[in-house]
């Protein structure tokens, strides 16, 4: 299918759902939040204008082609091409006019300019959004998080797609708490104090947790949009005001407590990595939605530094599995179900994991909780890592399901016939694009299994329809106990780049172990 042009004006010059008043104060978290709808054009050719200042932000972006900065030249640009779509995100009047006149063979989203009075009104579709940013009686009954709002002005449903961010930090997690204490220069009110930011550090530092304070960071961080990515990135958990910092934060993936008061809550969504904190006791005015308070006292002040530091204390005991996982615990799991076999313990075939922990350690860090992981009868490591619970694992081993582990919660499924989840998960995969998904599909085989002819049609077929799919061959040179050498020589398949493989040399049998068990006094637990 042929790509189509789509043209995404979005400069930061005003924000989505904020009405258009001409300050020209950028808001670079706006740019940001813009970036699901991506999602929806990943098979076409985008083109995204914004002002220089958000390029950190877009750059490196799989899903953009042309990244252009908002000036003379590239206006002259657009209005000598055509798009098959134009999706204008700015309400500043010229920004309108200019995108009306950018050709367009399909269609126009967003906002447009009325020649008539001249300023800036909604496409049919942005209407619900243009009255949410221009009407405070709608902005204050408004119960729908930005992206929905997004996707259904391009006519379309969101179904939970994430920020795009295409920057990768050169830092890695080194403290367990970050404190996001600056706001922008358009809401100042937006800020919590900062004697409470420092009595928050002191109780963390207490705690013998590692902290990090933005306004401590460096000028880097504080001028440069690369360095305060990499601050952020160094941060398991950030605490943050409601500003450029909560956006990039749940783009890198990080847990996060945001502090609202004057600014509405209910337009973002954390996607289950954070929370939200707001004064109490709720006051009529809030969210004001104005930059500065005409109180005696800011709402802001009405977020004790208790109710934080025992937010954050929550949330950092809120570990998945998955998080916790390590190669030692990974073992000692298996070491254990050896033991339990040999005592007789477990009456079926077991297949132990062993040797491939760290590889499959570094392979499930790209793997997202949504994704589907398709495994075969040595399933026990995947199951683990994939964030299935050791104590269920264990039980579904003693009723003899080792080798055909599913999870539905988990999108988990594995199979102990060689070669018969790669079709299956090809057509996961399909559907996953139909639906325009972001999740992938992760199909792993041993070396055996890349010698059936069901391996290589589905290879095939995921390569040829660009398939959301991963193979992951496990090579460890055995198919049950004769290495390749035997059944094909020296040869090596080039495969495509949806297969990936990695070699390692196990170290356990290919099943059981090497321990001869007498069964005949155990008792048989649950059914096949």
């Amino acid at each position: 299918m042929e790509k189509q042009k789509v043209l995404i004006i979005k400069t930061g010059h005003t924000e989505i759902l904020d009405k258009e008043n001409n300050l020209r104060i950028m808001s670079l978290g706006d740019v940001l939040r813009a970036t699901p709808l991506l999602h929806l054009y990943r098979n076409d050719q985008v083109t995204w204008v914004t002002e220089p200042d958000a390029f950190p932000l877009l750059e490196g972006n799989p899903y953009i082609a042309r990244l252009l900065p908002y000036d003379f030249t590239t206006t002259m640009q657009l209005l000598s091409e055509e798009f098959d779509i134009v999706i204008n995100l700015e309400k500043i009047p010229g920004i309108c006019a200019l995108a009306d006149k950018v050709r367009a063979r399909f269609s126009r989203y967003g906002f447009t300019f009325n020649t008539q009075i001249g300023s800036s009104e909604a496409y049919d579709k942005a209407k619900n959004v243009f009255s949410v940013s221009s009407e405070k009686e709608y902005k204050m009954q408004n119960q729908r998080p930005i992206q929905e709002l997004l996707f259904e002005l391009v006519g379309e449903g969101w179904k939970g797609e994430d920020y795009i961010l295409g920057y990768k930090p050169k830092t890695k997690e080194v403290y367990d708490i970050g404190l996001n204490n600056f706001v922008g220069t358009k809401w100042p009110i937006k800020a919590w104090p900062m004697k409470k930011w420092e009595e928050l550090e002191n109780l963390f530092r207490k705690d013998g947790l590692s902290v990090t304070r933005q306004d401590k960071a460096g000028n880097d961080v504080l001028t440069n949009l690369y360095f305060y990515m990499d601050w952020i990135n160094s941060c398991k958990m950030l605490i943050t005001n409601d500003s450029l910092g909560l956006h990039i934060a749940l783009a890198l993936k990080k847990k996060v407590i945001g502090l609202f008061g004057p600014t509405p809550y209910k337009e973002f969504h954390f996607y289950g990595r954070g929370t939200v904190i707001l004064p109490e006791p709720i006051q009529e005015c809030m969210p004001c939605f104005e930059r500065t308070c005409s109180k005696n006292k800011n709402c802001m002040e009405d977020i004790s530094v208790e109710r934080v530091y025992e937010a954050a204390k929550k949330m950092i005991s809120q570990k998945t599995e998955k998080e916790n996982i390590t190669r030692q615990e990974l073992i000692e799991f298996e070491d254990q179900i050896k033991q339990m076999w040999e005592n007789a313990e477990i009456p079926y075939y077991v297949h132990l994991s062993g040797g491939n922990e760290d590889q499959l350690i570094e392979i499930f860090k790209e793997i997202k909780p949504g994704d589907y992981v398709f495994s075969t009868h040595r399933s026990h490591y995947h199951y683990l890592l994939k964030g299935g619970s050791k104590q269920e694992l264990k039980e579904k081993i003693l009723k003899g399901e080792g080798m055909h582990l599913h999870n539905k919660n988990l999108n988990f499924i594995s199979s102990a016939i060689v070669a018969g989840t790669p079709a299956i998960a090809t057509g996961i995969a399909w559907a996953l694009k139909k639906k325009k998904s972001e999740n992938k599909v992760w199909c792993f085989v041993g070396d055996g299994a890349e010698d059936q002819g069901h391996f290589y049609e589905a290879v095939r077929y995921v390569d040829g329809w660009n398939l959301p799919c991963v193979f992951v061959i496990e090579d460890n040179n055995r198919s049950v106990e004769t290495p390749k050498s035997e059944r094909y020589g020296e040869s090596e398949i080039n495969w495509p780049s949806c297969v990936r493989r990695y070699h390692y040399i196990p170290t356990t049998l290919h099943a059981g172990t090497d321990k001869f068990v007498n069964f005949n006094k155990c008792q048989i637990r649950g059914t096949m």
